[in-house]
């Protein structure tokens, strides 16, 4: 996925693996969101997800460079990779 600058994508899913691997250093504001399980990974950063207090949810939201587009992903219980 190459993203233009001031672009944005929004990947709402239910229960696929949904993986990115950009070819250069993008620049870019992530916004990932696990509704039931599954996983988020990133290589772009050291960022964690991090699960909420009650349920299985988890979230990871992070900015690369000057963050000129943005990612938007969700997913019910798939796993969510970007790198």
């Amino acid at each position: 996925m190459l993203l233009a600058r001031s672009n944005s994508a929004n990947i709402p899913d239910e229960k696929s693996t949904f993986r990115c691997f950009f070819l250069c250093s993008e620049q870019a504001s992530f916004n990932l969101k696990n509704n039931a399980g599954g996983d988020i990974v990133t290589g772009l950063t050291s960022a964690k997800a991090k699960r909420v207090k009650y349920g299985p949810s988890s979230t990871l939201s992070f900015e690369t460079g000057n963050a000129s587009s943005s990612v938007r992903a969700s997913t019910v219980s798939g796993l969510i990779e970007v790198k």
